[in-house]
């Protein structure tokens, strides 16, 4: 009986040491309520990590060029505080689609004693649809076997694998990023990413005369990009961001949709696969064909 007594103690203590051992960063996440649907996991993971500030829309190609740039995979201790946990699979909805293997589906950050923080979006998670949550997506501390992307409902979700990462510095690695940023055609995607989302929460919504002509200089940027640098690759994957916060914000509600800015975003899509295909094929490091690959490029 005293044994059990014993048992019951470690386990509450534990648990109470977790929760009231949460970062600062992410307790403030988990108080926040996005008013859109674009901020998703991967942006989720990099605030909480101190790797940015802004509550944004991130393509998976630009959180795995922060995972292969400023973090190495882990074979032991994988649920050790503050690693970064990251799952490849494949949509169900595409299961019968061609492609270059497992591509990244999710992630999340591990808070030790099998509790992680994470973010479930509408779009990548069916259960948010099933409980007709009132906010699009929720930033959340649980058990890991809480998870939407955890066992038989991860594997619902098309996870295949979770891997384990352990990341660098926040200060290196925003001192690295600030450098990319700096560099003028990577600045002005940047900028407008971060305009845009502000725009969002304007009254009248974002410009969508602006925001078209915005699109038309990108499409040349993009298009007159060589593919042979981490700087090329880096510009590929906001520009693949830049297309995911305009098309999440166009698809929430009909009113968001402009024919004109469709056809913009269609030509800046396809000059960005255009870069893609030339970063593939002038790419010697493997780490950069496995990045595109695990992107779905």
């Amino acid at each position: 009986m005293r044994l059990i007594s014993i048992l019951f103690f470690l386990l509450s203590f534990n648990l109470t040491y977790a929760q009231n051992h949460i970062p600062e960063k992410i307790r403030l996440l988990t108080q926040y309520q996005s008013p859109y649907d674009g901020p998703n996991c991967f942006n989720a993971s990099l605030v909480a990590k101190g790797y940015m500030n802004t509550i944004q829309y991130v393509d998976g190609m630009e959180f795995l060029f922060y995972l292969d740039k400023f973090c190495q995979q882990q074979k032991q201790n994988l649920l050790s505080r503050g690693n970064v946990l990251v799952y490849f699979g494949k949509e169900s909805y595409f299961e019968d689609e061609p492609s270059n293997g497992l591509q990244i589906l999710h992630s999340s950050i591990s808070l030790g004693e099998a509790q992680i923080f994470e973010k479930t979006s509408i779009d990548g998670v069916h259960s948010q649809k099933l409980d007709q949550a009132d906010r699009p997506g929720r930033y959340e501390v649980k058990k890991i076997n809480d998870s939407p992307f955890s066992g038989d409902s991860g594997q619902n979700n098309g996870v295949k694998i979770r891997l384990s990462y352990a990341c660098i510095s926040s200060h290196i690695v925003r001192t690295q990023i600030e450098k990319l940023n700096s560099k003028s055609a990577i600045n002005r995607l940047i900028l407008f990413r971060s305009k845009f989302n502000q725009a969002i929460l304007a009254p009248h919504g974002p410009d969508k005369e602006a925001t078209k002509k915005e699109l038309d200089d990108f499409i040349k940027i993009v298009e007159s990009v060589k593919g042979t640098s981490e700087a090329d690759l880096y510009l590929a994957a906001i520009s693949k961001s830049v297309l995911g916060t305009v098309n999440s914000f166009m698809d929430e509600k009909e009113t968001n949709y402009d024919q004109n800015l469709h056809e913009s975003l269609i030509f800046l899509q396809e000059a960005t696969f255009d870069l893609l295909s030339r970063l593939r094929k002038h790419a010697k490091n493997p780490r950069i064909v496995k990045l595109l690959n695990q992107a779905d490029i």
